[in-house]
């Protein structure tokens, strides 16, 4: 018996190898949509959604000058939310598209809070276009999905091995 444990460390060469993996477990794990990308994914569509509905009530009821200023501040929200409906077959290029529409609304927002502040001069017409962005609430949702895509369990779901074919 002690023979047959030389002669398989002898074979490895003191080197062991990694147990392989259930097949059935990764099929599962690679199926299932992580929570960071999930709650990304509902953050997205949430502010897309309001700046639809915000944006076509300020058409609405008010000019249509003030609904493109809000236009533009959705307008990267609204690109997520296009990006975001490759979230479940797209590759790694997905994510970090995501995360650099992200990043352009945070900005956009930032300057929405700096404008609404009351320490900006509003005597320029630029400044009404940056005023009806989604603001802080925007910014704070533009950062949260940024750390959630830049996680771990993000980062393996958009980079996992496909199967199937690719239109």
């Amino acid at each position: 018996m002690h023979q047959q444990s030389e002669s398989s460390s002898s074979n490895s060469g003191g080197y062991t190898q990694p147990e392989p993996a259930d097949d059935a477990y990764d099929a599962a794990a690679a199926s299932t949509l992580p929570g960071s990308v999930r709650a990304a994914l509902w953050i997205i569509n949430i502010f897309a959604v309001i700046g639809v509905v915000g944006t076509v009530g300020l058409a609405a009821f008010r000019d249509s000058y003030v609904a493109g200023a809000n236009t533009i501040g959705y307008l990267f929200f609204w690109g997520l939310a296009i990006v975001a409906l490759f979230f479940r077959r797209g590759g790694n290029g997905v994510r970090v598209t995501a995360i650099i529409l992200a990043i352009l609304e945070a900005v956009t927002a930032l300057g929405s809070v700096g404008a609404n502040s009351g320490d900006a001069v509003d005597d320029n017409p630029g400044m009404h276009i940056v005023r009806f962005s989604p603001g802080p609430f925007g910014l704070i949702a533009s950062i949260v999905i940024v750390v959630l895509l830049c996680q771990g369990s993000a980062g393996r779901w958009f980079k996992r091995p496909r199967t199937g074919s690719r239109l």
